[in-house]
């Protein structure tokens, strides 16, 4: 196996193995004329989701309605403020983006091994994310069939849950006309949503990728440099130490650049990440309770199980590329000790110290920098929802009860 040690300029990435996912993200442009588009948008949610909560305040003596109202207001929230970030943070988007293209080396540097293994995660994520797309808008549109909420009268129909509005507009055509245009802005919102979603995982598992290959890089630093000599050559050879140390140098330097990227890429969700974590906690709670007491109609249980579940795969998509990044970010410290760092002098030691010291906390994406988003969270959060669940139920029976 030939390990490469690119120096600035060289091996950039060339091939990028989710450009698919690349061209959906250019549909969010931020300097040509379909911003204009995506404000309008913006624009929409924003009156629906007023119009919506007018509707909730109106029928506070009837809480099930309230519920059934409030149930899909999460989604709408996290998908307006994640499309309103994105032009209010650009220009960190656009170094995120322009960092893969310009800085990002080629996974090919480090052999089959890993471009296989690079190549197997780009393919993953794209099936992945794609597949929550779908399942998505399959979810929204099913709400249209089986709406949420009964109909006032059999000669009615209610507009879109997801997006509801409490207009009459019952005199035909301006009811199928304002019905096509909440459906559409459906759609929108939920494709708003995912091109957030998908900005991040595609830097995500971009960064994943580089921080192997610097392991990679690292673990294999003194290989076919003077292997002819003993180990107590090596060490006593200028040569080998001047040799290592630039390779060294060339690892620090990506190493500080990924590092600096992660830190981007977590404060661009930090922010977004706040409401998406304390909505979807509501989410699940209010879904959950309602699934849990009221078994009177199957599809609607249906229903608002299928929203619990995409809800909490949208969280997903965050935790879980969080937590790859803060493994495969801490596993570079392992590297430098697989190194071979015995064979250092004190001025590569000292290196390798200071490199470990800049990285010793790891990449890792935190909601409002304070609770970190990983794996775990997801664990502790469905805790937290049953123990939830578990006690409103209780409450309610113990007050029938008396």
């Amino acid at each position: 196996m030939v390990i490469k040690f690119p120096k600035p300029g060289e091996f950039i990435l060339r091939d990028d193995h989710m450009a698919s996912m690349r061209k959906f993200l250019k549909m969010h442009d931020f300097d040509g004329k379909t911003k204009y588009f995506w404000i309008s948008v913006i624009s929409l949610e924003i009156l629906l989701l007023v119009s919506r909560i007018t509707a909730i305040f109106q029928c506070l003596d009837r809480p099930r309605r309230v519920v059934d109202l409030s149930a899909t207001i999460p989604i709408t929230i996290t998908a307006l403020l994640k499309a309103i970030y994105l032009y209010y943070d650009k220009n960190r988007v656009k170094y995120l983006y322009n960092t893969i293209e310009s800085e990002f080396w080629d996974f090919r540097i480090c052999g089959p091994e890993v471009q296989k293994q690079a190549i197997t995660r780009y393919k993953y994520s794209n099936r992945v994310l794609w597949n929550l797309l779908t399942n998505g808008i399959i979810c929204y549109l099913l709400l249209q069939i089986f709406p949420m909420t009964p109909m006032p009268s059999e000669s009615d129909r209610m507009l879109p849950k997801v997006v509801w509005s409490p207009v009459d507009l019952n005199p035909s055509p301006l009811h199928e006309i304002a019905f096509a245009i909440i459906l559409l802005n459906g759609l929108l919102t939920a494709l708003s949503n995912m091109i957030y979603d998908y900005f991040y995982v595609y830097c995500a598992q971009h960064l994943v990728v580089q921080l192997i290959i610097l392991q990679n890089l690292l673990r294999n630093i003194t290989e076919d440099v003077m292997v002819h000599l003993s180990d107590v050559e090596k060490f006593n050879s200028e040569n080998f130490q001047d040799t290592v140390m630039n390779r060294m140098k060339i690892c620090a330097e990506q190493h500080s650049k990924l590092l600096k990227y992660g830190e981007n890429l977590g404060r661009f969700c930090s922010l977004v990440l706040v409401p998406q974590l304390a909505l979807t906690y509501a989410g699940l709670v209010v879904s959950g309770f309602i699934i849990a007491t009221d078994g009177s109609s199957f599809y609607q249980d249906v229903i608002y199980f299928s929203l619990s579940l995409n809800t909490l795969l949208e969280l997903s998509t965050f935790a879980i590329p969080s937590s790859h990044m803060n493994t495969q970010s801490l596993l570079v410290l392992d590297a430098i000790y697989d190194s071979k760092w015995y064979l250092f002098n004190s001025r590569m030691k000292r290196a390798c110290t200071f490199m470990m010291m800049n990285g010793q906390e790891g990449i890792s994406v935190k909601a409002g920098g304070i609770t970190k988003i990983d794996n775990s969270l997801l664990v502790d959060m469905m805790q937290k929802v049953f123990s939830a669940i578990t006690l409103m139920t209780a409450l309610i029976d113990a007050n029938q009860t008396n």
